[in-house]
């Protein structure tokens, strides 16, 4: 629904309901002056003066004796966010709480013969929203909040659009401006406008004494569904503010876990720093945090996400086939499916306490972040990651090295043919081809060409098929 039509809808029910002078239609419709914050002579929020604290009582008087005089209260709930609406004519039993977010509430039948009366005891025991800890400028009244939105509405209106096509002229080269032992940080800036006041940070933690195998790969999707479903509800104040962040497990088959954080450049590192707290406090008390429950339902989604990886159609599977030819430590749905059944609680909490005790930390940063001439915002991120890891942030030398391609001998060939659903009708093939190494230039630079050619003729021959998958032509 439009405001446009909602307006005409209201302006239609005030013509209709001119002559009940006795009920007053502004306490009807929803552009009144009691539920209105922009009425001449608004003080702010209840609590904020004395005068504020009258306005609103008296509103709550006309309010009240408009139920009184107009609606029939048999017919009637109301809703109370607070921990006791006894003082508030509602008929009500317990009070109730909110599963996910934890407030209390009242609902219930008003009572005519009660007032409404919003003392001090009253107003104490609300369960008012508490302020977002993710804002950087928390205004501590209302009528201060609203002057600040009417500063920034003013601001944007006069505005000048820019031309937000991106410059490649101006893009800007990643510099390591982070080299520790056991830890590197990459930073990119970006100086188009679209990009202005806005970050995105991703930190990778690998332990290289964990061996890369399915178990691994299955303990950190259980671990990082487990950290997501517990931070969900604590970072919500974030998200509702324009911040997005995820936990990953790798998908490289070794030990592996990611932090992802992006949104406005002024608190992206206090959210961040959030996320490596309790990542401290799940390591210190994972039996006080996580429980049994926890742990089985986190293994039962994750079976669910195998299952259908199993279930997929024949180009999903073939995809995840090649792969598996390509690149290292990558393990079938069916061998991830069978060790993730294996796995119970005790073993999680070996898991977590090994994991803890060693890594090896790289990150990226890339926005519109200040230069870290003056100060380094990673600061104390660095240091709970410090703490987080006992300092110990080392490298595995003697038997690790980071999960590449397989190198196809060219005397030999190489198939797989794995199994699909029953319900699959259709069928697909995946040809690969290994044309040389990454690091080479010429190499890669030939291959792009080639794969691009070869796309764009088969795409233009004019025959009917229902999917064509074409060869992957790759560099290792």
């Amino acid at each position: 629904v439009s405001a446009r039509a909602m307006a005409e809808c209201r302006d239609i029910a005030k013509v209709l309901n001119s002559d009940i002078n006795t009920i007053g239609v502004n306490w009807i419709l929803n552009s009144n002056i009691f539920f209105n914050f922009d009425d001449a002579g608004f003080p702010g929020d209840i609590q904020e003066s004395l005068e504020s604290k009258k306005w609103w009582v008296s509103k709550a008087a006309l309010f009240q004796e408009f139920l009184s005089n107009a609606v029939r209260s048999d017919n009637m709930l109301m809703t109370c966010v607070c921990k006791n609406s006894s003082n508030l004519g509602l008929n009500v039993g317990e009070t109730s709480e909110d599963e996910y977010f934890k407030f209390n509430f009242n609902c219930g039948s008003y009572t005519r013969d009660k007032s409404i009366i919003l003392d001090e005891s009253v107003i104490s025991k609300m369960s008012l929203p508490k302020p977002n800890i993710f804002l950087s400028d928390f205004k501590s009244t209302q009528l201060s909040l609203l002057s600040q939105l009417d500063t920034v509405g003013k601001k944007m209106k006069d505005e000048i659009f820019n031309n937000n096509t991106k410059n490649f002229s101006n893009l800007d080269t990643p510099k390591l401006i982070l080299d520790e032992e056991g830890c590197q940080l990459w930073f990119k800036k970006e100086f188009v406008n679209i990009y202005k006041g806005k970050t995105y940070l991703t930190l990778e933690f690998v332990n290289t004494y964990i061996p890369a195998s399915p178990e691994s790969t299955s303990f950190a999707d259980i671990f990082t569904e487990i950290l997501n479903k517990k931070l969900n509800t604590q970072l919500y104040p974030a998200s509702i503010i324009n911040y997005t962040w995820k936990i990953t497990a790798s998908v490289k088959g070794d030990c592996r876990i990611s932090i992802n954080v992006a949104g406005p450049t002024e608190n992206l590192f206090y959210i961040t720093n959030f996320i490596l707290k309790y990542f401290l406090s799940l390591k210190k008390h994972l039996n006080e945090l996580v429980s049994k429950q926890d742990f089985r339902n986190a293994r039962i989604k994750i079976r669910r996400k195998y299952e259908k990886l199993q279930s997929s159609n024949s180009y999903l599977i073939g995809l995840l086939a090649s792969a598996a030819i390509q690149d290292e430590n990558l393990w079938s749905p069916e061998t991830r499916f069978e060790c993730l059944e294996n796995i119970t609680y005790d073993d999680m909490e070996l898991y977590t306490k090994e994991f803890f005790s060693s890594c090896v930390v790289s990150g990226f940063l890339n926005g519109d972040v200040p230069n870290f001439t003056d100060e380094n915002p990673f600061t104390e991120s660095l240091a709970l990651i410090k703490e987080l890891f006992e300092n110990n942030l080392s490298v595995n030398k003697d038997s690790y090295h980071f999960p590449s391609s397989y190198v196809f001998s060219s005397a030999n060939e190489y198939s797989i043919y794995p199994e699909t659903s029953k319900d699959d009708t259709s069928s697909s093939i995946f040809m690969i081809f290994q044309t040389g190494f990454r690091s080479d230039i010429y190499s890669k630079t030939m291959t792009e060409l080639t794969a691009h050619i070869m796309h764009s003729a088969l795409t233009s021959v004019p025959v009917s098929y229902t999917h064509l998958t074409l060869p992957t032509i790759c560099s290792v």
